[in-house]
């Protein structure tokens, strides 16, 4: 989120377009006018910003490009904003789209930052409302498929209208199966037939048309396997077994699992001896550990790929995503895959608190360090410790602290 607030406030710095010798308006009032809304912008004073750019937006002085210019900054504020500014954000674009010549894909841009501001703040209903009337502009078919997948997803699983979700569905699949068709990379789109199939069993419940989709991508991707080189091969290895599960072919699925994961052996053994850098590369850790999981031997392999990294903590290499290794690692040890490797739940997640930036993110994890000691560790005096050290520190989330004083009064009865 960081990352996305910095790209936002860098967008709000960039030069806008300038008033030309001979436009309605002077370049020098439109210049200030631009530095006075970056300015304010870049300073997180959305409201003010916004006051500036609503009252350009009615002006006859500035032309029609110039005003654009200010729609789409105060657009790009979505990124930015904090939510007390979405009140003025929502009435600076609907005013744009009044005030402000422009076409579908501007409008588009305008609506899109609208229901912005409502998916951020949840409010379902408005949302919907606002995909609705996205759906009445001329939009690009990927445009569309986004609008109508969103307002699905609203209908179903937030305004509990699931009729009305699974029309928007249905809209969607046409195009959805039509971006397939238009893929020539097997692979891909296998993944896009697999996507569809989701939407058939798990949205729309209709299984005997998702059943179809899933033969086809499995046929896809076996067409495809012998081709690839030894990671893409692992992963499709994966996905195959994947689907082979959900067409009821377990015994399949254990076998192409088996690969997989036989298949990743080989590329850590092959990678042994390599610069920490080169070794990070070759492996792809992440996409290593959701591979090896799917089988016992797997498992023990990808705990111990974890342990590794962990004593490289301070490679700059490793650094980056050891924190998520770590996390798939005791997931791996509660899968109960390998049951020898529950006892080590305690020991991975002790390794993520010594890596935990913030008081506030070591107490959500010590939160979780705590359950553990109790529940599998069953040792009560770690656990009470733990419990304890989250309840009492006012840099704890809130709801941490509350569970952990709950912890801590159930635990007070025990022996």
């Amino acid at each position: 989120m960081r990352t996305i607030r910095l790209f936002a406030i860098l967008l709000l710095l960039s030069p806008l377009p300038v008033a030309a010798a001979g436009a309605p308006a002077k370049a020098l009032e439109y210049n200030d006018l631009v530095q006075k809304v970056q300015g304010l912008a870049g300073a997180r004073q959305h409201g003010e910003a916004l006051g500036l750019v609503g009252d350009a937006l009615a002006r006859d002085d500035l032309t029609g490009e110039q005003r654009r210019a200010l729609a789409f900054r105060a657009a790009d504020m979505i990124h930015s904003a904090a939510h007390s500014a979405y009140p003025l954000l929502r009435e600076t674009l609907e005013k744009a789209l009044v005030k402000v010549p422009l076409d579908d894909a501007g409008k588009y841009r305008m609506l899109e930052g609208i229901e912005g501001t409502y998916a951020r703040t949840r409010n379902p209903g408005q949302a919907a409302a606002v995909r609705k009337r996205m759906l009445e502009l001329k939009l690009t078919e990927p445009q569309r498929i986004h609008v109508l997948s969103g307002l699905a997803q609203i209908c179903i699983h937030q305004l509990r209208r699931p009729n009305e979700g699974r029309t928007y569905y249905h809209e969607a699949i046409p195009l959805l199966r039509k971006a397939a068709d238009a893929l020539d990379d097997p692979v891909a789109k296998a993944g896009r037939l697999t996507a569809i199939a989701d939407i058939y069993q798990r949205h729309t419940r209709e299984r005997e048309k998702a059943v179809p989709l899933l033969e086809e991508a499995l046929g896809l991707y076996q067409k495809a396997l012998p081709g690839l080189e030894p990671r893409p091969g692992t992963q499709v290895l994966a996905a195959q077994a994947a689907l082979q599960r959900l067409l009821g072919r377990h015994e399949e699925a254990q076998a192409s699992e088996e690969q997989a994961v036989a298949g990743y052996v080989r590329i850590l053994e092959e990678a042994e001896g390599l610069p920490t850098n080169a070794w990070v590369e070759a492996v792809a850790p992440l996409q290593a550990v959701q591979i090896l999981r799917n089988t016992a031997e797997g498992c023990r392999r990808a705990l111990a790929l974890a342990e590794r990294m962990f004593e490289m903590r301070d490679d700059p290499a490793v650094r980056p995503i050891l924190n998520s290794v770590l996390v798939q690692a005791e997931l791996i040890c509660r899968s109960g895959k390998d049951a020898g490797l529950r006892s080590r739940v305690s020991s991975v997640i002790e390794k993520q608190l010594s890596l935990a930036g913030t008081p506030r993110a070591q107490h959500s994890i010590r939160l979780r360090l705590a359950e553990s000691y109790f529940r599998i560790d069953r040792d009560l005096e770690k656990a009470r410790h733990a419990f304890a050290a989250v309840a009492a520190d006012e840099a704890a989330a809130p709801a941490d602290r509350e569970a952990a004083r709950l912890w801590c009064e159930i635990l007070s009865d025990e022996e």
